[in-house]
């Protein structure tokens, strides 16, 4: 369940458990297996329980700390993107805003020049119709 460190503990464990079976030379039999039974029980009950409590605190932290800095990492390059989108779409405000006046100073040129060329025009067909 905790990948490598489940094989860690586990490395471990069989060492306790060696040290637990291991046989001395004078051994009082039923009474050294009970021994062995109940270190055995306390190592399996309290000792990995403990370690893999601790270890798993330590790795929750851990992960919780890289969460947070993938998250304003995350936020950081949002903002960013954001404040570049928000730049373009006020440039291209700025940029239509001028194409609106330069249009609009050129319809009022080409109406000038409309009116100076009817201007001609009416001018010409009066002293046509005056010959």
């Amino acid at each position: 369940m905790l990948g490598p460190v489940g094989l860690a503990i586990g490395a471990v464990l069989n060492v306790l458990m060696g040290l637990v079976d291991w046989k001395g030379g004078d051994d009082q039999g039923a009474q050294a297996a009970q021994q062995r039974e109940k270190a055995k029980q306390h190592i399996l009950n309290s000792v990995i329980p403990q370690v893999v409590s601790k270890i798993s605190e330590r790795f929750r932290a851990n992960l919780q700390r890289q969460l947070d800095a993938a998250k304003q990492d995350i936020m950081t390059a949002t903002e960013t993107r954001s404040r570049q989108h928000q730049q373009s779409l006020d440039q291209l405000a700025a940029e239509l805003l001028q194409g609106q006046a330069a249009f609009e100073q050129a319809r009022q040129g080409y109406l000038i020049d409309y009116e100076k060329l009817r201007d001609i025009m009416q001018n010409l067909l009066e002293k046509k119709d005056s010959q």
